[in-house]
């Protein structure tokens, strides 16, 4: 699941968000994308160009875009 996150990430870096990090372990709760660290704010996460961004990237990838970030 690591691996497919991180290429999500790279995925989101080349569709124009340069600084979307790679995930973290999270834990039991699986990987974790530090947005907020990455200084990327909660707002801007809420975009439609961020949420389009994310979506085409989650179907690139064959996975699901995480529905939340820390």
């Amino acid at each position: 699941m690591l691996a497919a996150d991180r290429k999500l990430a790279r995925c989101m870096r080349s569709h124009g968000v340069p600084n979307f990090p790679d995930p973290t372990n999270g834990g039991a709760s699986g990987p974790v994308f530090n947005i907020t660290k990455a200084g990327i704010s909660d707002a801007a996460s809420h975009t439609h160009q961020f949420i389009s961004k994310l979506d085409e990237c989650a179907r690139l990838v064959g996975g699901n875009a995480p529905e939340s970030f820390g």
